[in-house]
């Protein structure tokens, strides 16, 4: 039995490598993301083998002044182990002092104890309770991340924006229509067989966090898309992808909202006080609607105070008891005159592809201080002050 299971670590490293080198081959050919990669890296010192002390691939990442990752495959977290794998970081540091990080990267597809290992080994190593040559010990999905997010460091905040959007989107399409990240759902891939996904983490974490049941479920039909209706005035929809999906016990339909940034604050929301107003049931009349629809005016918190201080009392002291009304309008739609594709059920940062429900973000939005007791900011978009809001929200990143 420890051998069979010792065999299913080896194919599981294997392909965990065959990963890593797709994951890279992936990233690289996008424009925006300018890395070299060289598979199988190996170093030594002068007089000695020069291939002693090893790492499965090297990263050089062109826009960031060349700087050097290093990284080495994994099936297990076995104290002796990763030992090994400190012990050539630590070499690999003394005869390239270039190298700026290096990471420990396991399989996806690890048995639930596996992934407790890696996670404990990397809070010890990030909270310093281990001395570690080793920067972190992460997931393949997580390491692909990290790559995107320090090739892209150096662009400029629109492009970067742009080229993060677009490439959030099209990696959870694609991960949602891979075929063999449903078969793996299904139980119909063997974890430790060929082929397998670079993107089954991201996969299941949507599914799973919508509430697709893993254990009783198989997926019979799944179609995913990001071609979804503008609003009626021109305007973008809070869904950025929609899913289908048929299991032989219910049918889902996932409408996800990508926050494509890795900034602690996002726009969220731009749009008129008016529709505002509607959501929460308001009278342009009321003292409350008469307080936003000043607060459009002014176009911000400072000069409301300065020019209708009682207007800005009124939503220091009401505006928090519709936080929850607002987190749900402001973030998904709901509430508004949008379509049901266009209202989005699923909240994605593209930062951390933490996938979060309704509920799970109104609990989390309501940790966050803002202005007027809510979680929010609130300002103009440029070009409308005195016509328009414009709403950002804290992040989870």
């Amino acid at each position: 039995m420890a051998q069979n299971d010792n065999k299913k670590k080896a194919l599981s490293g294997l392909k965990t490598k065959e990963l890593l080198r797709k994951t890279l081959e992936d990233l690289s050919s996008n424009l925006y993301i300018n890395i070299n990669y060289q598979m199988d890296f190996d170093t030594g010192y002068v007089g000695y083998s020069n291939k002693q002390f090893k790492m499965d691939a090297l990263i050089k990442f062109n826009d960031s002044n060349n700087e050097i990752w290093l990284i080495k495959t994994t099936s297990s977290i076995r104290s002796d182990r990763v030992k090994g794998n400190q012990f050539d970081a630590q070499n690999i540091r003394k005869i390239k002092p270039n190298v700026k990080e290096i990471y420990l990267v396991t399989s996806d597809f690890a048995d639930p104890k596996e992934i407790s290992y890696r996670k404990k080994y990397s809070e010890n190593i990030r909270k310093k309770r281990l001395y570690s040559e080793i920067d972190d010990v992460i997931s393949i999905n997580t390491l692909c991340l990290l790559i995107r997010d320090k090739a892209l460091e150096n662009l400029s905040q629109g492009v970067r924006a742009n080229v993060l959007g677009e490439e959030t989107e099209e990696r959870i399409i694609r991960a949602l229509n891979n075929e063999d990240n449903i078969e793996l759902w299904n139980g119909s891939i063997d974890k430790y067989s060929l082929p397998k996904s670079i993107d089954y983490e991201l996969f299941q974490e949507i599914l799973s966090t919508h509430g697709v049941d893993n254990q009783s479920e198989l997926i019979t039909s799944l179609y995913a898309t990001t071609d979804i209706p503008l609003l009626s005035e021109g305007g973008q929809p809070k869904t950025d992808v929609y899913c289908e999906i048929g299991t032989n016990i219910n049918t889902y339909n996932i409408n996800i909202s990508v926050k494509q940034t890795s900034a602690k604050k996002v726009t969220i929301h731009e749009g008129f006080v008016e529709e505002l107003l509607d959501v929460l049931y308001l009278d342009t009349n009321s003292n409350l609607g008469i307080a936003l629809l000043k607060l459009q005016e002014c176009g911000g918190k400072r000069k409301l105070k300065e020019n209708y201080p009682d207007s800005y009392n009124i939503l220091e002291r009401k505006l928090h008891e519709y936080n929850k009304d607002l987190i749900k309008f402001f973030l998904f739609g709901i509430g508004g005159k949008q379509k049901d594709i266009q209202i989005a059920n699923m909240l994605v940062y593209n930062k951390t592809f933490k996938a979060m429900t309704v509920n799970e973000t109104v609990n989390h939005m309501s940790k966050y201080s803002g202005q007027f007791g809510t979680p929010f900011s609130f300002t103009y978009p440029s070009g409308s002050r005195g016509k328009k809001i414009q709403v950002k929200a804290p992040t989870n990143n």
